[in-house]
């Protein structure tokens, strides 16, 4: 997906959502201590534990293997407009391996909640 696109379709639903109106159904609600850490982490603006938080919500690891694909999805998106210094290749890799694995439904899910990432996630 070309990030102007991306751009386009984020500023399109920026204003109708909230992260907490989704987070209790796309991120899960429990983690344990390692993961909420590098949550609140990728919550303060750090790259590396946004990608980190990313990747733990697209393979479980850290999670006993419980995956959240929308979550993961959700923050790789977000990360262009959180870090657009810092995103390259890797990360764009990442939006469509991830996010293509998803039915339209759950992406849209995943879009509008990274939008309100983008929205609430210090820069």
């Amino acid at each position: 997906m070309k990030i102007g696109t991306l751009s386009s379709t984020l500023a399109l639903v920026a204003a109708s959502f909230s992260a907490h109106t989704f987070a209790q159904t796309i991120e899960p609600a429990s983690l344990p201590t390692e993961v909420e850490q590098l949550r609140r982490n990728a919550s303060q603006g750090d790259y590396n534990a946004q990608r980190n938080l990313a990747y733990t919500y697209a393979t479980g690891q850290g999670l006993d293997g419980k995956k959240a694909p929308k979550a993961a999805c959700a923050w790789y998106l977000a990360i262009p407009y959180l870090n657009p210094k810092k995103f390259h290749a890797g990360d764009s890799g990442n939006v469509s391996l991830y996010c293509q694995k998803l039915s339209p439904t759950d992406f849209d899910e995943a879009l509008s909640y990274s939008v309100a990432l983008v929205g609430k996630t210090k820069k």
